[in-house]
């Protein structure tokens, strides 16, 4: 008995600290994710897919002149990767406004214990989708292949004065396109 009394309040305790510590790094890392924009038609709602983040406590919604959009948004699960990654989407119904509007909109991601968001810009010239067209780079996309060769990797911005805009309630994003491999090689597929 007073063997295990002493494994309880010594030698556990001690164990337990170790290996919290041995895996600190691993328990606290936080991974940005790659954003993109995604539609199937044209009439169909406008997807901002964020995938590889970690951890999972992450947020996703759509603003129009900085003010968060409850009406038209259709918001995803967080869904894990093989990767022990985590993706998530959230839709935007753009059929219920003209297109000269779009650039008022924003996709914004938010990942728990990062003070900086990724936003893009609602813009139909970066749209990755199943149809027939030139991708933002130039390299076409046919309905054949269903294969998109460009993933939007979206920059953080910083925090502005008025919480998390900037200064003059506007956010311009960067993006760089680069290949995404999936598990097997093959450059991932679009949603279905």
């Amino acid at each position: 008995m007073a063997s295990w009394k002493n494994y309880l309040t010594q030698r556990c305790p001690e164990y337990l600290k170790k290996y919290v510590n041995l895996g600190r790094s691993s328990l606290m890392r936080t991974e940005m994710p790659s954003v993109s924009l995604l539609q199937k038609s044209p009439s169909s709602p406008v997807s901002c897919h964020a995938t590889g983040f970690y951890p999972d406590r992450a947020a996703m919604f759509w603003t129009r002149d900085g003010e968060q959009l409850h009406h038209d948004v259709d918001h995803g699960e967080i869904l894990p990767n093989h990767d022990g990654s985590f993706q998530m989407s959230v839709a935007l119904n753009v059929s219920s406004f003209p297109a000269e509007h779009w650039g008022k909109y924003r996709c914004v991601f938010q990942l728990s214990g990062v003070k900086e968001d990724h936003v893009i810009v609602l813009d139909r010239a970066v749209i990755r989708s199943n149809r027939g067209k030139t991708a933002s780079h130039g390299s076409t996309v046919t309905n054949s292949q269903q294969t998109l060769t460009t993933c939007l990797s979206v920059s953080p911005l910083k925090h502005g004065s008025q919480g998390r805009d900037t200064e003059n309630g506007s956010r311009r994003a960067q993006h760089d396109t680069r290949r995404r491999k999936g598990p097997s090689g093959a450059s991932d597929l679009m949603p279905s």
